[in-house]
């Protein structure tokens, strides 16, 4: 049985805690919308609709598998990517995420097309083998408000919006590679060389 030094037990323990990271959203374009709808200059910050109790991403993909009548049969493997998947839920502190809602639904019956969204992840990486701080953005995202929320009593409020885009980026980097084992180091400098 191994066991574990210093350093390492260092660098396990700076895990990522639901905390760490903020979330803004920018809205592109709002085709349609009511003059009457209240707004707010962009981009916002989810500050600024409620209180954030989870983030939650998902990539959307599949794989297609084929079995072939040649190489002895054995499976063929290939990922299909079909964008991203993330859902906010936020305690209520006010009518913004109605008035959301409200927009959503004026936009689609004036114009009938969709509001598209930016969608920035900022994740604090702590200290540990890569400290720092991710940006990551979700592009040409489209919004649905999925839930207005239950009223009970005296619980808080929650209410759900549901983004689905195509493709995310790195928009900014400030982890520090160096802290990292030279392995990580390689893949990750291997992987920002892909052009996608």
């Amino acid at each position: 049985m191994s066991t574990m030094t210093a350093a390492q037990a260092a660098q396990l323990s700076a895990f990522t805690l639901g905390k760490d990271m903020s979330l803004s959203i920018q809205v592109i374009n709002l085709l349609g919308a009511s003059s009457s709808t209240p707004s707010k200059t962009n981009p916002y910050s989810v500050d600024d609709i409620g209180i954030l109790e989870s983030w939650d991403v998902k990539p959307i993909q599949k794989m297609i598998t084929k079995i072939p009548v040649n190489y002895g049969g054995q499976p063929i493997h290939r990922q299909v990517v079909s964008g991203w998947q993330m859902s906010a839920v936020i305690t209520r502190i006010g009518p913004q995420v109605d008035y959301l809602a409200q927009a959503l639904q004026d936009a689609y019956y004036n114009q009938g097309g969709s509001v598209l969204a930016t969608v920035t992840h900022n994740i604090i990486n702590p200290t540990g083998a890569a400290s720092g701080e991710n940006s990551w953005q979700y592009q040409n995202c489209v919004m649905t408000v999925q839930d207005l929320g239950m009223y009970r009593g005296e619980e808080a409020v929650s209410q759900r919006i549901e983004f689905l885009s195509p493709v995310r980026v790195l928009a900014s980097d400030t982890t520090q590679p160096s802290s990292m084992s030279a392995e990580l180091a390689q893949i990750i400098a291997a992987l920002s060389a892909v052009n996608f």
